[in-house]
């Protein structure tokens, strides 16, 4: 799955590639790739991409 986080500070996203799950906790968006985890902020992120193809 193709992961795009487009945060409220930035112009471009930031893209993750084979991305195994994504997933909410505590008030933050988690991806989770390659072993590790990645958690964000909700309330610094504009909007998520989501391609399963």
């Amino acid at each position: 799955m193709e992961v795009k986080v487009h945060l409220l500070s930035q112009a471009r996203p930031i893209t993750y590639l084979n991305t195994e799950n994504t997933y909410t906790k505590d008030g933050l968006f988690c991806v989770y790739f390659d072993g590790k985890v990645h958690k964000f902020p909700l309330v610094n992120i504009f909007r998520v991409e989501e391609s399963y193809v």
